[in-house]
């Protein structure tokens, strides 16, 4: 998926969102090659794994690795993410992710699923 979609993508999604009591929810988008079956309104139970130099090591991250909404317009200049569907994602728990822009969210619920048109 090309950088300006994902840019597309994050304008959509980057008001805050809270939770009833107040807590701001993490927006991410996620590239896959595939919806792998989710649909809106559930929640990923996929874990991301360490990645060294490009590299899938044996360790899992505790959660799903997205793009912040937030940091998407700031990847100016990046070409793109290999996968036709975004899937966008939102969670109370996450942590910052080793790339710029890149956030770990547990416990993610899908809030959209965008598919690119070839």
């Amino acid at each position: 998926m090309n950088y300006t979609t994902i840019r597309e993508i994050a304008k959509k999604y980057q008001e805050e969102r809270y939770t009833d009591y107040g807590i701001k929810k993490a927006v991410g988008i996620r590239i896959q090659e595939s919806d792998y079956g989710l649909a809106i309104g559930d929640t990923v139970e996929h874990r991301s794994y360490v990645r060294d130099d490009g590299n899938q090591m044996d360790e899992q991250l505790e959660g799903v690795c997205a793009i912040d909404v937030n940091k998407a317009l700031e990847l100016e200049g990046y070409g793109g993410y290999d996968g036709d569907v975004a899937v966008v994602i939102e969670s109370e728990e996450w942590d910052a992710g080793e790339d710029f822009g890149e956030i770990v969210m547990r416990e993610a619920i899908v809030i959209d699923i965008i598919i690119e048109e070839e």
